[in-house]
């Protein structure tokens, strides 16, 4: 009987692997077919894009510079556009 059950479990298992391994396989070719027959990509397909670190300012750092660019000289015909820009640049 324990032998009967044994074998019954081990060709349930069996048969659980080659129905994964078809379920991976139908998925490989599912992937290679692009995004025809109407079907809309899940959220969880969607590429997200990570920055670096390095592209990463932290807002202290993002201040630092802008005081810097402020301090920068132009013509004075250009003061006042400066000025709105970096109005607007704290702004954002």
């Amino acid at each position: 009987r324990g032998i009967r059950q044994a074998r019954e479990a081990l060709d349930r298992d069996m048969a659980m692997q080659q129905a994964m391994q078809q379920a991976m396989q139908q998925q490989r070719e599912g992937d290679g077919e692009g995004q025809g027959g109407g079907q809309q990509p899940s959220p969880g397909d969607q590429r997200i894009e990570i920055p670096a670190p390095e592209d990463f300012q932290t807002p202290e750092a993002y201040r630092r510079a802008l005081l810097e660019g402020m301090a920068g000289d132009v013509p004075e015909e250009y003061r006042a556009l400066k000025r709105r820009y970096y109005e607007e640049l704290v702004r954002q």
